[in-house]
C-alpha cells in the first residue's frame, strides 16, 4: 500500500530519510541466492570467471539483524577483462510485475540484463548500468531494484528468461565485485 509522505524541507540543509520497505501478501520469491546454502545458484557465461563465495569479514554484506556467513565475489585480475553470470535456472515469464533486487558493492560499473529465448534462439537485452560503489576504504555496499517487467514481457512469444551480471574493466586493473541476497520477486 502507498503512503504519502509530506515532509517540510528548507533549502540548503540535507534530511535524512529512513525508508522500510515490506514485501505484500501476494508477493513471489521466483529465485534466490543468499550464498549460505551449498552451492551457487549463478553460472558463469561462457569463458567468464566464475563466481565464489567469500567468508573474508571485511568484503561480507551485513546489515543490522542479519548473520551473514557469505557473499558472492568475483576478483577480477589484472589480466581479466570481464565477467558475466546468470540465473543457473530459466524463469517462468509470468504476466505480473517482476524485479531484480540485489546488495552489491563493486569496484567497477556493471551491466543487469535478461537472456530470453526465441525460436530456438537465445536473445540478449541490456536493461540498465550500474555505477560503482567506490574503490578501497570509499567502497560500500548498496542496494539496487530493478524493474525487469517491461523487458521480460516485451515479446507474446517469450516463456522463459535467465538474468544475467556483467562487469568488463580495461586490462592493467584488479576489479573487485561482490554480490548478496540476489532476488527476483513477482507481485
Amino acid at each position: 500500500m502507498a503512503a504519502n509522505l509530506y515532509l517540510d524541507m528548507k533549502k540548503k540543509s540535507c534530511d535524512t530519510l529512513h525508508p522500510v520497505f515490506t514485501y505484500g501478501t501476494s508477493t513471489q520469491f521466483v529465485y534466490r541466492e543468499d550464498f549460505e546454502d551449498a552451492g551457487i545458484k549463478l553460472k558463469a557465461v561462457d569463458s567468464s570467471i566464475l563466481i565464489t563465495k567469500t567468508s573474508d569479514k571485511k568484503l561480507l554484506f551485513s546489515h543490522p539483524g542479519e548473520t551473514n556467513h557469505y557473499s558472492g565475489c568475483i576478483h577480477l585480475k589484472p589480466e581479466d577483462t570481464y565477467f558475466e553470470i546468470q540465473t543457473s535456472v530459466s524463469l517462468k515469464k509470468q504476466l505480473t510485475y517482476a524485479f531484480l533486487e540485489v546488495n552489491y558493492n563493486t569496484t567497477e560499473n556493471i551491466e543487469v540484463g535478461i537472456y530470453y529465448h526465441y525460436n530456438g534462439r537465445t536473445i540478449q537485452v541490456p536493461i540498465c548500468g550500474v555505477y560503482a560503489t567506490g574503490k578501497g576504504e570509499t567502497s560500500q555496499w548498496k542496494k539496487m531494484y530493478i524493474n525487469l517487467t517491461e523487458a521480460v514481457n516485451a515479446s507474446s512469444y517469450v516463456s522463459d528468461y535467465e538474468v544475467y551480471i556483467k562487469g568488463v574493466k580495461t586490462k592493467g586493473n584488479e576489479a573487485l565485485y561482490l554480490f548478496d541476497n540476489i532476488k527476483i520477486v513477482n507481485m
